[in-house]
């Protein structure tokens, strides 16, 4: 009887039932606190990814439209980076993310 005592005894007795049970349950949130921070995470790497691609779209339309003597080609560049950095910016003083 001493077994089943021991199997169904609180949390606080190691190997009952009641602690392994306890265990599970902290171990199940903390994986899904994990789970939220790898999303939160996830969307700070997109938004710089965005910024990036956003910064090197721009420098290259600048620096063909330099080399070609095509003004035409440098406003797009203007505005795909002005777009980047002002989506940088937001981030960075806000801490919104995209």
């Amino acid at each position: 009887m001493s077994y089943v005592d021991t199997l169904h005894a609180d949390k606080s007795v190691e190997g009952s039932l009641a602690n392994l049970r306890y265990k599970l349950e902290i171990e199940n949130s903390a994986y899904e606190k994990s789970l939220g921070n790898i999303s939160e995470t996830s969307k700070i790497i997109t938004t710089y990814e965005l910024i990036t691609i956003l910064l090197i779209v721009g420098a290259a339309l600048g620096g063909t439209s330099e080399v070609a003597k095509n003004r035409l080609i440098a406003y797009p560049g203007f505005a795909v980076g002005g777009a980047g950095v002002t989506i940088l910016l937001l981030f960075l003083l806000t801490g919104t993310t995209v």
